[in-house]
């Protein structure tokens, strides 16, 4: 599935969703809160792992299936490379001195269990945009 802030329709050969009123602003906090509350509202029940990364993420299949096949998605798992982002950035994550997130970029995967416990934060995010 492709997440894109255009809005026109076009037909695509792949699952392309458009989210009207994301903008290509950085950092992109709003774009994946949105495409999380997708995933969420259209496929909570039909997968256990949900997986967001940008365009240029090259995944491993094999390897990826075999760790998530390791680990129950019934308990609270949240992967991803840990980072505090660049000084310039620090202001706008909202984060406190010493706290880490784990970085869009390179790829971040939920668990269902964390997908269901965020929705309550992904409903007030979307309604103040």
């Amino acid at each position: 599935m492709f997440f894109t802030s255009d809005t026109t329709q076009r037909k695509f050969d792949l699952p392309v969703v458009s989210l009207p009123g994301v903008d290509d602003s950085y950092p992109p906090l709003k774009k994946s809160f949105m495409m999380l509350k997708y995933m969420h509202d259209h496929h909570i029940d039909e997968y256990e792992w949900f997986m967001r990364a940008d365009d240029d993420v090259y995944v491993r299949n094999d390897k990826l299936v075999g760790l998530l096949r390791s680990l129950n998605s019934s308990d609270d798992i949240h992967l991803g490379q840990a980072g505090t982002g660049s000084v310039e950035e620090r202001g706008k994550l909202h984060l406190l001195p010493g706290d880490n997130y784990c970085m869009g970029g390179p790829g971040v995967i939920l668990s269902r269990s964390v997908l269901k416990k965020l929705l309550h934060i992904l409903n007030i995010v979307s309604k103040q945009h």
